[in-house]
C-alpha cells in the first residue's frame, strides 16, 4: 500500500513539474522569439551598414582613379570642369581623417614632383634642363594636383572642415601642417571658382542663387575669423619658370569683397525681382530674402550699411 502511495505521489510530483513547464512554455517561446528577432535585426543592420560602407568605398575609389587622369586635367582655367565631378564625389564620401590624409599626400606629391632634371627624364645642356615640354608637363601635373586639392577642399562640407580644424589644430593632429594648405586652397576655390566664375558670372537674381551665395560667403567668413590666419599658406614652385610661383596665402579681403558683391545684388537685380515680396510680411520667400539681406548687411562696414539703407 505504501509502495502504491509512493508511486502515486511520485506521479503527482512529476505531473506538477510537467504542468509548470507547460505553463512556462509560452513565456519561454516568447523570449526565444524576441531574442531571435533582436539577433536578426542586428544581423540585418550590420549587413546594411556593411553594404553602405562598401558603396562608399567604391564611390571613393572610382573618384580617386579618375580625378587626376590626363583627360580630366587638360583644362584647369577658368574652371577645372573635368576635376569637379570627382572632387564632389570625394567631398561626399571621405571621412574627416581620410580627407586630411589625402590632402597631406597630395601636398607632398606637389612638392616632390620632378625635383631634378633626371626625375623627369630630361637632359642638361649648358646647365639648362630640357626639353621644355617635359618641364611644362611636370608643372601642369603640379597645378592639376593643386586644383584637385582645392576642389575637394572647397566642396567639402563645413562640418567636416570644422572637425578637421578641431582635430588637426586644436588637438594637434598629425596633419596639422597640411591643414594650412587646405584652408588656403578652400578660400581660393570658393571665391574664384564657385562664386566669381560660376555662381556670380551672371545676375544673382533669384532666391536659390542668393541662398547659395550667402552660404559660400559664410564659409569664407569662417576662415576669416580663425585665430591662426597668418599660418594659412601654400605655394608651388614651377620648373619651367622657377621664378614663377603660385603662392596661395590667406587673403583677409576675400570675405568682405564677396559680401559686398552679394549686397550689390540685393540693391539691383534682387530688388527689382522681389520688391513686392520683400515688402509683404506674409510672403515666405520675401521674408527669407529680408533675413538674408540683414545677414549680408551685418558683415559690411557701417558706412556700407548706411549707403545701402539710403538706397
Amino acid at each position: 500500500m505504501k509502495q502504491i502511495s509512493l508511486f502515486l505521489l511520485s506521479g503527482l510530483v512529476l505531473m506538477s513539474f510537467s504542468a509548470c513547464d507547460m505553463l512556462n512554455m509560452p513565456k519561454q517561446t516568447h523570449d526565444d522569439m524576441s531574442s531571435m528577432k533582436d539577433s536578426t535585426h542586428k544581423d540585418m543592420g550590420d549587413m546594411q551598414a556593411n553594404m553602405t560602407e562598401v558603396k562608399r568605398e567604391g564611390k571613393m575609389g572610382v573618384a580617386l582613379q579618375n580625378i587626376l587622369l590626363d583627360e580630366n586635367t587638360q583644362y584647369l582655367y577658368p574652371v577645372p570642369t573635368g576635376i569637379m565631378p570627382w572632387a564632389q564625389a570625394l567631398a561626399d564620401t571621405l571621412t574627416e581623417n581620410e580627407f586630411m590624409k589625402l590632402m597631406d599626400d597630395w601636398q607632398r606629391r606637389i612638392n616632390q614632383i620632378a625635383l631634378t632634371c633626371d626625375d623627369i627624364g630630361g637632359t642638361k645642356t649648358n646647365g639648362v634642363c630640357g626639353p621644355a615640354n617635359l618641364l611644362a608637363e611636370s608643372d601642369h601635373k603640379k597645378q592639376a594636383t593643386f586644383w584637385a586639392m582645392a576642389a575637394v577642399s572647397g566642396l567639402m562640407s563645413q562640418a567636416n572642415i570644422e572637425q578637421a580644424i578641431e582635430t588637426e589644430y586644436t588637438e594637434g593632429g598629425q596633419y596639422n601642417e597640411a591643414l594650412y594648405g587646405v584652408l588656403a586652397a578652400r578660400q581660393v576655390f570658393i571665391q574664384s571658382i564657385l562664386m566669381d566664375n560660376m555662381l556670380m558670372q551672371k545676375d544673382v537674381d533669384n532666391l536659390g542663387k542668393i541662398v547659395q551665395a550667402v552660404q559660400y560667403a559664410e564659409q569664407l567668413q569662417y576662415i576669416n575669423d580663425l585665430s591662426f590666419t597668418s599660418d594659412i599658406d601654400f605655394n608651388l614652385t614651377m620648373l619651367f619658370n622657377p621664378d614663377f610661383q603660385m603662392d596661395v596665402k590667406f587673403d583677409p579681403s576675400v570675405a568682405p569683397t564677396e559680401w559686398a558683391k552679394i549686397n550689390t545684388a540685393f540693391q539691383t537685380s534682387l530688388k527689382q525681382q522681389y520688391k513686392t515680396e520683400m515688402l509683404d510680411p506674409k510672403n515666405a520667400d520675401g521674408q527669407k530674402l529680408v533675413d538674408l539681406k540683414n545677414e549680408v548687411l551685418a558683415h559690411l562696414p557701417s558706412t556700407s550699411i548706411q549707403k545701402g539703407q539710403q538706397k
